[in-house]
C-alpha cells in the first residue's frame, strides 16, 4: 500500500534527520568496534535498515528542493545536508571502517564487485593519508557544500527577485500572445519558457536587447546575488583537494574512472570535434547574417537577436511556424505514445495511481513501474513549469531499483502548461529524460550502489537518454501520438529542423565542455574571461566579457559535471551509434541494450558494455552524417521569395 504521506514535509522533520543521523553513526561505530562476521550482503541490508529513518527525509527533501522550492523547504534541505556532511564525514577517513569492509565475505561476483567498489572508494579519498591532510580534505568537503549550497540559493534568490518591466508604449508593441506572459502592471517575472520566447518572436528590437541584458543579471558580477567569488571559491577548493590526492588537477582526479580515461583523451576528442564542426557553425552564422540583411534589412546583427533571426529564417526556409506542431502533440498522447514505445523495446511498463503520493500545492503524479512484468516500484512524473520549481529536466534515481528489490524515481520537465501541447523540442526532451528513467528500472544488480545511473561515468550516462530521444523524429512515434493527423510536411519539417543550425549548438556545447575542461585543469585565471576565451575558439561569435553563463553554469559548479560536461558530446557520438542500429529493429535489439547494457548499471566498464552490445565500437562520421556537419555537406540554400 502507498504511503501518500511520504513526500509531506513534517514540523519535526528537521529534527528527526539529525536525530537518525546520529543513531546511524553511533550503531555504525558500535558495529565496526565489534568486528562481527559479516557478508557483504548482510551489511548492507544492516546498513539499509538503519539508514532508512534518515535515508527517507532526505529523499522527500532531495525532491522537494528542486519540485517546490519555498524558502522552508530550502533551509531545511541545506540544514540537513550540511548536518549530514559534518556528522558522517570523518567516517570516510576511519581506518577501522575500512578494515571492517576487507573482512566482509563474498558470496558471488556482486558481491566482489560492491567490496571492491567500497574499498576504492576509501583510497580515492585519502585514507592512507596523514590525519593532518585527511582533516583537510574533511574541512574542504564541508567548505564545498557550503559553497555549492551558496551557488544555489544566489541563483534562486536573483530569479525570485528578477522581474522585466515595459513602459505602456513597449508594452503595446506585443501580440496578445506575448501579452499575456506579463502581469496586470506589465511586468514579467522570472519564467525561462517566456523569456526565450520574447527573446525568438518578439518583433520590437528595444524590448529584445533589454530582456537579455536583463537576464544576463541573473548572479552576475557586481549585481546584489553576485556569483563570481562562490565559483571561484568551489574551483579552488576542487584543486585543493585533487592537490592532497596527488593529482596535478581536478581533471586528473576525475577522468581516471570514465570512457576518456585522461585529460589528453577528453581535451583532443573536444578539439577534433571543434576542427569538424567549427567550419559548418561560420557557415551558418554567415547565412544567418546573410538573411538578416537581406530579407530583413538589418545593417547590424546582434547576439540578443540571434534567436529572433534564426526563427526568421525557419519560417523562411521551411515555411514553419513556431508552435505549429502544438496542436498535433497533446501532452497526454505524447506521454502514452512515450510509455507505448518504452514498452515496445524495452518490456517496460507503467500503471498510473490515482492520488498516489498526495500532493496538495504541486501538479505531480505517480506510477507504479514494471520489468518484464515484475513490479519495480514507483515514479513521480512532474512535467510542467511553475515559479518555485527548479528549470530544466532532469531524472532523479531516490532509491535504485535492484533485481530484487523496487524503488523509487522521479521524471521532471518544465514544459509549458499554457500551450495547447508539446514542441518537437519538449518531445525530445520528454524521451530523454524518459532514457535516463529506462535506465534505472531496467537494472539486474545486487545493490542499489551502482544500479542503473549510479556510478556510471559522465562520458557514458547520457547515451542511453540521447539514444531514446532520437525517436522524438521518426514518423512512426509522431503519428502515433496524432493520431495519424499529423501532416507527412510538417513531419519532413521536423527531420530537416532538426538539423537546422545544428553546428551552431555543437559549437556551443564544444565551448561549454572545453570551459570546463580548461578549470578544471587548474587554469589561473579569471573564470569570466576564460569562458570568453573558450567561446572565442569554438564558436564563430565571440564571447561577451560580460556574460553571467559561469555564475550560473551549476552542472560544473554545483553539480556532479566538474571535468565531465564533455560527456554529452561524447556520449551523443555513442548515441547515434546506438540509435543507428537499434532503430532497424527497435524490439529486438532495445532488449538486447537493456540485457546487455543497461542491466548491469555501473558494474562493469562502460566501453565493455558497449562492445559487447554492438560488436565494435562508435565512430564520429556516423555523428557528423547524422546532424550534418560533414565539410562534405553542401551549403543550405537560401529560399528565394
Amino acid at each position: 500500500m502507498i504511503n501518500t504521506e511520504y513526500f509531506l514535509m513534517k514540523e519535526n522533520d528537521v529534527n528527526a534527520f539529525k536525530a537518525s543521523v546520529d543513531v546511524f553513526k553511533e550503531k555504525l561505530l558500535a558495529l565496526i568496534d565489534e568486528m562481527p562476521a559479516m557478508t557483504v550482503r548482510s551489511f548492507v541490508d544492516w546498513e539499509e535498515s538503519v539508514a532508512n529513518p534518515f535515508d527517507e527525509i532526505i529523499t522527500k527533501y532531495s525532491f522537494l528542493f528542486s519540485a517546490d522550492q519555498r524558502p522552508e523547504v530550502i533551509q531545511n534541505y541545506n540544514e540537513m545536508v550540511k548536518y549530514s556532511q559534518e556528522k558522517l564525514s570523518d567516517l570516510n577517513y576511519n581506518k577501522e571502517y575500512y578494515n571492517f569492509i576487507k573482512t566482509l565475505s563474498v558470496e558471488d561476483e556482486q558481491d566482489g564487485i560492491l567490496k571492491d567498489k567500497m574499498l576504492k572508494d576509501f583510497e580515492d579519498r585519502g585514507l592512507n593519508l596523514p590525519k593532518s591532510q585527511q582533516d583537510e580534505l574533511i574541512q574542504i568537503s564541508k567548505d564545498l557544500t557550503d559553497a555549492s549550497v551558496r551557488f544555489t540559493q544566489n541563483i534562486a534568490a536573483a530569479r525570485k527577485e528578477w522581474s522585466f518591466i515595459l513602459d505602456e508604449s513597449s508594452f503595446n508593441t506585443l501580440t496578445e500572445q506575448q501579452k499575456s506572459l506579463f502581469n496586470e502592471d506589465r511586468t514579467l517575472k522570472f519564467n525561462i519558457n517566456h523569456i526565450f520566447e520574447l527573446l525568438e518572436v518578439c518583433e520590437n528590437e528595444n524590448i529584445r536587447d533589454a530582456l537579455f541584458v536583463k537576464y544576463n543579471e541573473i548572479a552576475n558580477k557586481g549585481t546584489e546575488h553576485d556569483n563570481f567569488d562562490v565559483i571561484t571559491k568551489i574551483v579552488e577548493l576542487k584543486q585543493k583537494r585533487a592537490h592532497i590526492l596527488s593529482k596535478a588537477n581536478v581533471c586528473e582526479l576525475v577522468l581516471e574512472d570514465t570512457m576518456a580515461k585522461d585529460i589528453e583523451s577528453a581535451l583532443g576528442f573536444v578539439m577534433e570535434l571543434n576542427e569538424k564542426v567549427l567550419p559548418a557553425a561560420e557557415r551558418e552564422h554567415a547565412e544567418l547574417v546573410s538573411f538578416a540583411q537581406e530579407k530583413l534589412g538589418v545593417s547590424e546583427v546582434k547576439r540578443p537577436s540571434l534567436s529572433f533571426y534564426a526563427q526568421k529564417m525557419k519560417e523562411d526556409l521551411f515555411s514553419y511556424v513556431k508552435d505549429e506542431e502544438r496542436q498535433y502533440l497533446p501532452a497526454d498522447k505524447s506521454l502514452n505514445a512515450a510509455f507505448s514505445l518504452i514498452k515496445e523495446m524495452f518490456n517496460i511498463t507503467f500503471e498510473k495511481v490515482e492520488n498516489g503520493f498526495g500532493f496538495d500545492n504541486i501538479d505531480v503524479g505517480t506510477y507504479k513501474i514494471f520489468n518484464d512484468g515484475e513490479e519495480k516500484g514507483y515514479f513521480l512524473l512532474d512535467l510542467f513549469e511553475r515559479e518555485a520549481k527548479k528549470g530544466g529536466a532532469w531524472v532523479s534515481n531516490y532509491l535504485a531499483p535492484t533485481a530484487d528489490n523496487t524503488g523509487i524515481l522521479a521524471l521532471s520537465a518544465n514544459f509549458d502548461k499554457s500551450k495547447k501541447g508539446l514542441s518537437f523540442d519538449d518531445l525530445t526532451t520528454l524521451l530523454h529524460e524518459f532514457g535516463h528513467l529506462v535506465h534505472a528500472i531496467s537494472s539486474q544488480t545486487k545493490y542499489r550502489s551502482y544500479s542503473g545511473t549510479n556510478g556510471v561515468p559522465r562520458d557514458a550516462v547520457e547515451i542511453p537518454s540521447q539514444m531514446l530521444e532520437k525517436f522524438a523524429q521518426e514518423p512512426f512515434f509522431l503519428k502515433a501520438i496524432s493520431d495519424d493527423k499529423i501532416p507527412d510536411e510538417l513531419i519532413e519539417k521536423a527531420t530537416k529542423l532538426n538539423k537546422f543550425r545544428s553546428a551552431s549548438f555543437y559549437s556551443r556545447q564544444i565551448g561549454f565542455a572545453l570551459y570546463d575542461l580548461e578549470v578544471y585543469q587548474g587554469k589561473s585565471k579569471d573564470l569570466v574571461l576564460l569562458f570568453k576565451e573558450c567561446v572565442d575558439k569554438t564558436g564563430p561569435i565571440k564571447g561577451s566579457p560580460d556574460s553571467n553563463f559561469p555564475m550560473v553554469f551549476s552542472h560544473i559548479f554545483s553539480g556532479g559535471y566538474s571535468s565531465g560536461y564533455y560527456g554529452y558530446l561524447w556520449s551523443d557520438v555513442y548515441s547515434v551509434d546506438a540509435f543507428s542500429f537499434i532503430k532497424e529493429d527497435r524490439a529486438e535489439l532495445g532488449k538486447q541494450f537493456k540485457d546487455k547494457v543497461l542491466a548491469h548499471g555501473s558494474a562493469y566498464p562502460a566501453k565493455d558494455l558497449y562492445l559487447d552490445f554492438k560488436g565494435e565500437d562508435a565512430n564520429m562520421d556516423n555523428f557528423l552524417s547524422f546532424y550534418g556537419l560533414n565539410d562534405e555537406q553542401p551549403k543550405r540554400k537560401m529560399k528565394m521569395r
